[in-house]
C-alpha cells in the first residue's frame, strides 16, 4: 500500500504509534480549518490507515492493554 512505501519503518512501539496517529489527526485538523475538503478525505484516510496499523500491532504481537496503559489505570476503569 501507498502508507507502508512512504512509511517503512512504521512505529515499532504502540507509543511511538500514538505519536504518527496523533500527528495525523493535526493534518486532518488543519485541513478542516482551511476548509479543503480534498485535504480532510485524504487526511482522514491516513487517520484511519494509521489506526489499523497499530490495531494490526496488537493482532500481531497481541499486546494488552494492561500492557499498555499500565495495570495502575487498567484497575481505575474497573
Amino acid at each position: 500500500s501507498d502508507a507502508i512505501e512512504r512509511h517503512p519503518d512504521y512505529a515499532k512501539t504502540p507509543k511511538e504509534a500514538m505519536c504518527i496517529i496523533l500527528e495525523e489527526i493535526g493534518e486532518l485538523a488543519q485541513s478542516i480549518n482551511d476548509g479543503n475538503r480534498e485535504g480532510a478525505k485524504v487526511e482522514l484516510f491516513h487517520c484511519l490507515a494509521t489506526l489499523c496499523r497499530l490495531y494490526g500491532m496488537f493482532l500481531q504481537d497481541d499486546i494488552s492493554v494492561a500492557a499498555i496503559l499500565g495495570q495502575r489505570q487498567i484497575m481505575h476503569w474497573q
